[in-house]
Order: C-alpha cells, then structure tokens, then sequence
C-alpha cells in the first residue's frame, strides 16, 4: 500500500511551503494563478484527495447540503423524489454531500432546523405550508434556494417552471384535436401544483366556451391508486369526457388501467393528458402525452446559486428564474373527427 499524500507531499515535489500549497488547494488570491494551477496539477498527479473532516473543520463547514422536500410519505412520488436528489447530488462539487429530510417531519417547536449541521439547504417546495419553515431557515442565516414552487420570501432565491402555462399548452392541444368534453384528476390538495394545474386547465377550456363535465372533476394524492380510484368516478358519471386531465403522469397511468378494466379503449374511447414527462410515460400503454416538468434544470440552477451564496459570491442576477416546461406528444391523445 503506497504512503499516503498529504499537503507536506506536495509541498516538496512543488518546492513550495505548505502554508502555499493549502492556499493554492483552497483558490486563495495571495497565491498567483500560475502557481495554483502547478500546485494543482502536482496533486492530481499524486492522487491527492482532501480530508473533507479536517477541511471543515478548519474552515468551519460541514460540506453538507440540506434537501428539504414538503412531505415525502405524502404527495411527493418516489419518481420526483428519486430526481430531484439525484440531480442535487451531481449538481454539487464532490467534497460536498446531500442531507434529505421533509417539513412535514419536523416539529413546528424545533429550535433549530439545520440539523444535521448544513451549510445551505435546498427547499424543493410544493405547498405555502412550507413558508414558516423556510423563513425559520432563512432567519439562522442560512443560504436558500428554494426551487419548484413561487415563494414570495424576502432574501431567499428561487427558480420555477410554471405549470399552469404547461397544463394550459396541453388542453389547447388537445381542443385542437377535436377534444370538446373534458375530465380532471386533480393532484393533493393544498400543493402549489395542484392549484396551478387545475386553474390552467379551467381558463384554456373557458377561453373556448368550455367546462368540465358534471362529475368529472375528481380529486387525487399523485398516486397511481389514487388515478385509479378518481377515474372510477368519472365512468359514473352521466357524460363521459373524451380526454381527462391528470395532474400527474402517475395518476393518468393509474386511470388508465381504470379504463382497460372498465373494458374501455384507450385513447380510441378516452384520450388522457398526464405532467412530468417521467420515465414511466414513455413505457406505459400507449404511451402517454404529456408535459415535461424541468426538473433536472430547476435543480441544477438551484443548487448552483446555493453554492455560489455558500462561497459568499455576490449573485448578480435576479432573485428568480422561470425555465418553462414544454409539451411531448405521444400516443394516448387522440385526433377526433
């Protein structure tokens, strides 16, 4: 097993103290940049990994970030979840490592929610329930971004997709294929995109004189079962819609399946419409139409404004940034004469 390379190693392959070579390792300004560059190569060269323990503490750091979602045991599917972590993680330098945790977890009497100990946190929110907690982390001093959902909070950044644009460029779609009965399977009550979603898909039906069917308006909890359950509902009801709406693509494949039990042809009898463009809407039978949620971007953005105000970097843009979804037509909407 070869000697393990340390700061010192550095120092005298580089002919440098090992006060410079710290400096350079850590982009000091005393230390010019063609001499960082070299002491950096040098290190590569060596295989040099920092020791993250001592670094921070020296530099009084956890290298942890904070991932806040709203609630993870209700209304965040295991896809989204899945994600936005995964996203998070390869968003970040290497040194740094990603704490997961949810609001609905935490007491409203807990002092402190910073814990374990981060050095910024992440709030990928989904309801206004989340603002007291994000205010209470704003309060600590601790850099925020929150992402997903629009939070009018003072000195906290914030990057959204706008879903109601999304699900209104979806219905107009499908109006423009003939669709004139419509159905909804609404998403968890008290979720930002539950009321975004559902108030897109109401104004584009109004802008041409129409409504939802009677009986057709159906909530849901984002749950396959939950689309199943909604869409059984709605095949009791006097008219039957041509096209439902779901609020999400798990709950549109959900009622689907309702559909091909109740012997139903899919999309020849009833076209559906899902959000999020998962993986899952481009395997399920037919394949489904739908919107595609940025969540990889809204992530990516994110956290790199977090690291940015973690390293104390003044961010010259605005305060929030809008990546706009986009439509994928596939096969479960059909062209009516």
């Amino acid at each position: 097993m070869g000697q393990k390379v340390t700061i010192m190693t550095i120092a005298k392959a580089a002919g440098v103290s090992h006060t410079t070579v710290s400096r350079a390792l850590n982009d000091s300004p005393l230390v010019q940049d063609a001499t960082k560059q070299r002491i950096k190569e040098i290190a590569a060269s060596l295989g040099y990994h920092p020791n993250i323990n001592a670094k921070a503490l020296v530099e009084r750091k956890s290298y942890i970030v904070g991932a806040y979602f709203t609630d993870l045991d209700n209304g965040t599917t295991p896809a989204f979840m899945f994600n936005a972590i995964n996203q998070a993680r390869q968003s970040i330098p290497t040194e740094y490592s990603v704490a997961v945790n949810s609001f609905a977890n935490i007491k409203p009497t807990v002092p402190s929610l910073a814990a374990p100990r981060c050095d910024g946190a992440l709030v990928i929110s989904q309801a206004s329930s989340d603002d007291p907690y994000i205010q209470k982390l704003s309060q600590s001093g601790l850099p925020i971004v929150v992402v997903n959902r629009k939070a009018n909070l003072p000195g906290v950044f914030n990057v959204v997709s706008d879903d109601q644009k999304g699900i209104s460029t979806a219905v107009d779609f499908a109006i423009s294929q003939g669709h004139r009965h419509f159905g909804l399977i609404n998403g968890k009550s008290g979720f930002d995109s539950s009321k975004k979603r559902r108030l897109g898909t109401i104004n584009s039906l109004q802008r041409q004189g129409l409504s939802l069917l009677s009986g057709c308006d159906q909530p849901g909890q984002y749950t396959f079962g939950s689309g199943y359950m909604a869409m059984k509902r709605i095949l009791e009801a006097p008219v039957l819609p041509t096209c439902v709406v779901a609020a999400n693509d798990v709950m549109a494949i959900g009622a689907m399946r309702a559909c091909a039990d109740a012997g139903l042809n899919v999309p020849g009898q009833i076209s559906f419409i899902g959000y999020d463009d998962t993986a899952a809407a481009n395997y399920c039978l037919p394949r489904l139409t739908t919107v595609h949620k940025p969540t990889r971007e809204m992530i990516q953005v994110g956290m790199q404004w977090l690291i940015q105000e973690i390293g104390q970097h003044q961010l010259a843009h605005s305060r929030r940034k809008v990546i706009a979804p986009r439509l994928v037509v596939r096969d479960s909407v059909v062209k009516l004469n």
